[in-house]
């Protein structure tokens, strides 16, 4: 009898545990400093791969750069910045169920010149502006590696 009142209450006290493990670590959330410096990369900048990304949402290889968010037609109209922000950067004025206007991602406030490419992964990944503010849920979060970031920086430098 003794034995069997130990053995439930190990079993209870691991369940306990484990709910409590799993409750901590589901409430952890990434963070970002965007004063860490990122890791140097040596790699010359491919502006074909940046066109790619910008105008398709996949890399030269065809490997689509993943996507959390953003409007659900945005994979059907291609996936990349230029559905929204069209071909030569300056934003499009007429979105499918956008309240509001893609802007000139060269010329706005949240612009990609004079962005360190720390404040540009945390804007496409996590969607955390150069302020600490948030971008609104029509704009996708990117998990794009750094690569490519760079090369999709080069390319937007060129339009």
């Amino acid at each position: 009898m003794e034995k069997r009142r130990l053995l439930i209450y190990t079993f209870t006290m691991l369940l306990i545990l484990s709910v409590l493990v799993v409750f901590v670590v589901s409430k952890r959330r990434p963070t970002v400093d965007k004063n860490t410096p990122l890791p140097a990369i040596k790699k010359e900048i491919d502006l074909a791969n940046g066109a790619a990304i910008y105008n398709t949402g996949k890399d030269i290889g065809g490997k689509m750069i993943p996507i959390s968010g953003g409007p659900s037609w945005f994979i059907l109209e291609g996936g990349g910045c230029g559905v929204c922000h069209g071909a030569n950067g300056k934003g499009k004025k007429e979105m499918k169920d956008l309240k509001l206007s893609p802007p000139d991602i060269k010329k706005s406030i949240t612009g990609l010149r004079g962005m360190s490419e720390g404040e540009l992964e945390n804007l496409l990944k996590w969607g955390i502006t150069e302020d600490g503010g948030t971008l609104s849920w029509e704009m996708p979060r990117f998990s794009i590696p750094i690569g490519d970031l760079k090369d999709l920086m080069g390319y937007i430098d060129t339009l």
